[in-house]
C-alpha cells in the first residue's frame, strides 16, 4: 500500500505508504451443550488460535527549489529634482537602483516505523459449570523507528544603489558620471538530525537521537566609481565570513555557495 504525491516535480515530492502490511493466523472455536428436558443446560465455549501483525510504515518527502532572478533587475530608476521632458531632454541627477537575488532549498525527510506483533497462542474458555479461563491475550510485540532530517538552504542577495548625474538630448548620452555601491550578503543554513527508537516485551525501551544546525553568513561589498563611460572600483572588499558556527554532533557545515 503506498501513495505518492507531486505537486511540482520541480519543487519536491510526497510519498507515503505500508509495505509489507497485513495480519495472518488462524483460530477455531467451539460450543458444547448438553442437558435435559425443563432443566437448564450446560454449556461451554472455547476459542483458541494464533495471530501476527507486520507493517512497515514509512514516509517520505523531498524539497528540492531553486529560483534566481534574470540579471539584475531595475527597482527603480528615476531622475531626482531633474530637468525631465520625456524623450527629449533630460538634466540632472538620477538614482538607480538595482537587485538581485538567489535563493535554493535542499530537504529530505524520512521515516521508517517496523512494527510486530503476535498472539503466538491465545485462548478463552467460558462454561456454565467450570470456572473461565483466558490465556494467551499478552501480545509479543517489537517496535523500531527511524527518522532522518536534512535540510539546507541558501540565500543570496545583492543591492546597488547608483547616482549619476547625466545629460542626455533625444535618448542620446551625452556625458555620464556615477558612483555605486554593490553590497552582496549570502546566507546558508543546515539542519541535520536522525533518531531512532526500539521497543518490545520485557525489554527497557531505547531511543537515541543526535543533531546538528549550522549557519554562514559572508557579505562583501564594492563602490565603483565611472566617469565619461569608464568605470573604476573605486573600494573593494570581496566576500568574507562573518559568522560561521555550528551547534550539536558533528557534522558538514552547509556547503551551497
Amino acid at each position: 500500500m503506498e501513495g505518492r504525491g507531486d505537486p511540482d516535480p520541480n519543487v519536491g515530492s510526497l510519498s507515503t505508504g505500508c509495505t509489507p502490511c497485513g495480519i495472518h493466523g488462524a483460530s477455531t472455536a467451539t460450543f458444547r451443550a448438553k442437558g435435559s428436558l425443563f432443566k437448564k443446560p450446560n454449556f461451554s465455549f472455547t476459542w483458541e488460535g494464533h495471530v501476527e501483525v507486520v507493517a512497515n510504515m514509512f514516509f517520505k518527502t523531498k524539497i528540492n527549489a531553486k529560483k534566481t532572478t534574470n540579471g539584475e533587475v531595475v527597482i527603480v530608476d528615476q531622475p531626482i529634482g531633474a530637468i525631465n521632458i520625456a524623450g527629449i531632454l533630460v538634466l540632472g541627477p538620477e538614482l538607480t537602483l538595482l537587485g538581485r537575488a538567489d535563493v535554493a532549498v535542499l530537504g529530505d525527510v524520512d521515516v521508517v516505523a517496523d512494527i510486530s506483533a503476535s498472539l503466538p497462542h491465545f485462548r478463552a474458555y467460558y462454561s456454565s459449570i467450570d470456572p473461565k479461563s483466558v490465556t494467551g491475550f499478552e501480545p509479543v510485540y517489537g517496535l523500531k523507528t527511524n527518522a532522518d532530517v536534512n535540510f539546507d538552504a541558501k540565500i543570496a542577495v545583492g543591492l546597488t544603489p547608483k547616482l549619476a548625474v547625466v545629460a542626455k538630448v533625444f535618448g542620446f548620452d551625452l556625458s555620464r558620471s556615477s558612483l555605486a555601491l554593490e553590497a552582496s550578503a549570502a546566507l546558508a543554513f543546515g539542519v541535520h538530525a536522525s533518531a531512532h527508537a526500539t521497543a518490545a516485551n520485557g525489554a527497557k525501551p531505547a531511543a537515541g537521537a543526535q543533531a546538528q544546525a549550522c549557519v554562514e553568513l559572508d557579505m562583501g561589498m564594492r563602490l565603483i566609481g565611472e566617469l565619461f563611460g569608464k568605470s573604476k572600483d573605486l573600494v573593494s572588499v570581496p566576500m568574507r565570513p562573518l559568522v560561521n558556527k555550528c551547534i550539536g554532533a558533528a557534522a558538514a557545515t552547509p556547503k551551497l555557495h
